[in-house]
């Protein structure tokens, strides 16, 4: 079930203890879960023996009621560190008996499961109507509903492309129905069956049909505009219309081009109906009702799709980047993102792709058929398909997306590097939050994290008294980083009488020498609906071509040469710089500017 790097998981399970340790004593990269008490402050002390000291305090809120919480934090100095005590993770002998059970019961079904070739059907219709929903809220109203009729354009091995009669069929783009044909049946089903399953043949036609239509740029009363979507009635053969189409089916919009972003969309479209397929349809287990996967972890397995069906990152690229630059602000767990109010909200999308990515860079590819092929959803499901509690999983990816490429335990999530360039986008891994002495408060989604930085000068103890109300369930996980590592900032200032540009200034704080190489700016968070080309514009400017010197020290401060913001739209920007230091490891500096 495992490989190799998920010996870090199994490091943290059986290795931590309850014995109470001193902050002195960590060592260095290593994560120390810190145990927590519901309702009661958490009091940390951070020593400083004989050298200035980096720590990490990674907090996290695992709050079930999906509601955002208050935490406050205070940062003191005393005489001395007091004990820290660890939370003991060992597993419930009752926890490990159910999920070894469910494991061993869903293995058996697919072993047994049988998947036979649909009666094939000689002829297809020329026209075939399709009822799609383009208002607002209420489902049952037909009202909500248009009929559009679709032409037969392309018949594939495995596919049907329709095209909206009133989207010209004749002259629709011929380009774009031979690239769906060919990606369809020669790369994306086969290799979708192979790793995910298989998608319910509703019609049983032996293929599966994909509408085009420009409807999908008018749906939400003409507020939402969608490249592609799958709708799970559609797979209900005895639902009528409009609720129904009675098709395995998708949704494509009729304005795509060729290219890696179509081709990307069909993975991650097709793979949502293999999951609602087999949630729904597969029987795995008997006694449990055929449910669609909950929302998040839905979008996550599409998102995989993406890298391994499809050839591009247009799709994911600016959500992995907006996540990053405020992990606190975007809950991983939403099972409805609908009555959430976090429907195409782009960072929660971000973090569940790297959720999963991490899951599978840890424990194979093979995760993913467990994940789709299985009547279990959520948290349930991928403890069931990792056999590690979800707590202990997130808290182990929190830290491994910060910690990566910083410390001893570097290369955790070896398929993507998150101090580097990822398409249009420079990632600059998790912002971390330094935490001066005083009082400062933040506002952590449920199932969302935050990293702080503390610094703690030799020869004295600092103590953090961490705070929230019971619901919030903190977690809190102490890293102490490697003495050497560089620590730098970035302050941005408009430039007096140029609203459209600032003055970026790199300030070296402590550590090892860093040779700076690319600075980016961006929006730090986008809109979920409406969200323009211009918001989701990302800025690339060599280090060159803002300083003359591009290698820093300790203590030096930089200031750059105009930066031009007119291409981003306006709004709090992230500005974020990356180098590397002398050992390789790559470096970020973040600011920020609000430019409205």
């Amino acid at each position: 079930m495992a490989n190799v790097t998920s010996l870090t998981i199994w490091w943290l399970l059986l290795a931590a203890t309850s014995d109470p340790t001193t902050s002195a004593s960590l060592r260095v990269g290593e994560p120390f879960p810190v145990a927590t008490t519901s309702g009661t402050p958490i009091v940390v002390d951070l020593a400083s023996p004989d050298e200035d000291r980096d720590y990490l305090v990674v907090v996290a809120s695992m709050a079930d009621d999906y509601q955002a919480s208050r935490v406050t934090f205070e940062r003191s100095t005393v005489s001395s560190p007091d004990p820290i005590a660890a939370k003991s993770l060992s597993l419930d002998a009752a926890w490990l008996d159910r999920v070894k059970g469910l494991r061993l019961a869903m293995q058996h079904q697919r072993q047994q499961r049988q998947h036979n070739a649909s009666h094939v059907v000689g002829r297809f219709a020329n026209r075939k109507s399709f009822h799609l929903f383009v208002k607002e809220d209420n489902f049952h109203d037909v009202d909500n509903y248009v009929l559009v009729i679709g032409k037969l354009a392309r018949v594939g091995k495995h596919c049907l492309i329709y095209v909206d009669e009133d989207d010209n069929p004749d002259k629709f783009s011929q380009e774009v129905l031979d690239e769906v044909v060919d990606t369809f049946d020669e790369r994306i089903l086969p290799k979708a069956r192979a790793t995910f399953g298989h998608h319910r043949d509703v019609d049983r036609n032996g293929r599966f049909t994909i509408l085009f239509t420009h409807w999908l740029s008018n749906l939400s009363n003409g507020k939402v505009s969608l490249g592609g979507f799958v709708r799970g009635g559609d797979f209900f053969r005895d639902i009528d219309s409009p609720y129904s189409n009675q098709c395995d089916m998708m949704y494509l919009n009729s304005n795509l081009t060729t290219g890696s972003h179509l081709r990307t969309l069909l993975a991650h479209e097709y793979t949502h109906a293999i999951t609602f397929s087999e949630h729904v349809f597969g029987d795995y287990l008997p006694t449990r009702n055929g449910e669609d996967e909950e929302a998040w972890l839905n979008e996550a397995i599409s998102h995989l799709a993406e890298n391994l069906l499809g050839d591009g990152w247009s799709n994911l690229d600016y959500r992995v980047s907006t996540f990053l630059n405020a992990t606190h602000r975007y809950p991983l767990v939403v099972p409805d993102y609908y009555r959430a109010g976090l429907w195409r909200c782009h960072g929660c999308r971000g973090a569940t792709y790297l959720f999963l990515r991490w899951c599978v860079d840890t424990f194979g590819e093979e995760v993913l058929g467990e994940l789709t092929q299985s009547n279990l959803q959520g948290m349930e499901n991928l403890e069931v398909a990792t056999g590690v509690p979800f707590e202990e999983l997130f808290r182990e990816w929190a830290v491994s997306l910060c910690l990566e490429d910083l410390s001893p335990r570097r290369d955790m999530m070896p398929s993507l590097d998150l101090r580097g360039r990822l398409d249009t986008r420079l990632l600059g891994g998790p912002a971390a939050t330094p935490v001066a002495v005083g009082v400062q408060e933040t506002e952590l989604a449920a199932t969302g994290f935050q990293p702080f930085a503390v610094h703690v000068p030799r020869g004295t103890t600092t103590r953090l008294r961490i705070d929230a109300e019971s619901r919030a369930k903190l977690q809190v996980t102490l890293v102490r980083l490697p003495n050497e590592l560089p620590r730098a900032s970035l302050h941005v200032m408009a430039q007096e009488g140029k609203p459209d540009s600032a003055m970026v200034t790199l300030e070296h704080v402590a550590g090892e020498e860093v040779t700076w190489e690319r600075l980016t700016y961006e929006r730090r968070t986008l809109p979920r609906v409406g969200c323009t080309s211009e918001a989701k514009r990302a800025e690339l400017v060599a280090a060159e071509e803002l300083w003359e010197r591009t290698a820093t020290r300790c203590g030096d401060r930089l200031v750059s040469d105009p930066v031009d913001l007119s291409s981003i739209e306006p709004g709090e920007l992230a500005f974020k710089l990356v180098g590397r230091d002398a050992q390789g490891r790559r470096v970020t500096a973040w600011g920020r500017f609000d430019s409205r």
